[in-house]
């Protein structure tokens, strides 16, 4: 967040470790149904820097250290949960995606779904 070389050479290694990571998933890790891997990992990466850089917010509002043996078990299953969770329905997802290809100027669906 601060903007120094060291932390955009941080930044830039996790995005690297990611994208690698999801172009060849270890087990028990599903290969995403992306059309746009790299940014997929820049988003994964930036959530997980996310949690670091509010960890203090995050342990105030959660009333205990969430990097702490005690706090981090509760963020830790919260993560998870958010990353299985389908709470969007296949219409919005596919309205969202049909909006975001006119924004990026890419030819109409086929209706066949995002990825």
């Amino acid at each position: 967040m601060e903007g120094s070389p060291g932390a955009a050479r941080l930044f830039d290694d996790a995005v690297a470790m990611t994208r690698e990571m999801m172009e060849s998933p270890p087990p028990g890790i599903l290969k995403p149904a992306t059309t746009d891997l790299h940014a997929y990992a820049v988003a994964m990466a930036s959530m997980s820097f996310g949690v670091i850089a509010l960890h203090e917010h995050l342990s105030r509002v959660l009333g205990v250290d969430v990097l702490s043996p005690e706090g981090y078990p509760r963020l830790a299953r919260a993560l998870v949960e958010v990353f299985v969770d389908d709470i969007l329905s296949p219409e919005l997802v596919e309205h969202a995606m049909e909006a975001f290809d006119e924004l990026e100027g890419r030819p109409a669906r086929d209706g066949g779904g995002h990825a």
